[in-house]
């Protein structure tokens, strides 16, 4: 079994030295990868009804808080650890170029080693598909 440890990449705790104390931790200590998550664009304003839960109240996504762009924090903490794998889980791909997106996970790839690991999604909050693609074009994108 491989075991991995969630970055802190949302609201409190999401700042360069607490991902780089957890992220070079981990490393250290053997554990099989860190991870990290994507939403661009949280509105306070949500209507959306998250799919994989009955409840959504308790949804920590909430407008306002600090979430830290997962390529960024993945060449981060790439450059600042030699062994533990990582990973998005997911990256929401419409929300991007897919050949600007490609090359910059292939180099992300390329400077640690093989360590990077893609969970691919298409989206699921409404509330973030005016950033210019078109939502009924996700599946196709993705």
């Amino acid at each position: 079994m491989d075991i991995g440890i969630q970055l802190p990449t949302i609201g409190f705790g999401s700042d360069a030295s607490f991902v780089l104390e957890i992220a070079q931790a981990v490393d250290r200590l053997g554990y099989h990868s860190v991870w990290t998550s994507d939403h661009v664009a949280l509105s306070a304003d949500r209507s959306s009804v998250y799919p994989y839960q009955e409840s959504t109240t308790e949804l920590f996504m909430t407008a306002g808080l600090d979430w830290l762009d997962p390529i960024a924090v993945m060449g981060f903490v790439a450059g600042c650890t030699t062994r533990v794998r990582i990973g998005v889980g997911a990256l929401v791909v419409p929300y991007r170029n897919p050949v600007v997106l490609a090359n910059m996970l292939a180099s992300l790839d390329v400077l640690s080693n093989g360590r990077i690991i893609l969970g691919a999604g298409v989206g699921w909050m409404d509330e973030e598909f005016p950033v210019g693609v078109p939502r009924q074009e996700r599946g196709a994108r993705t």
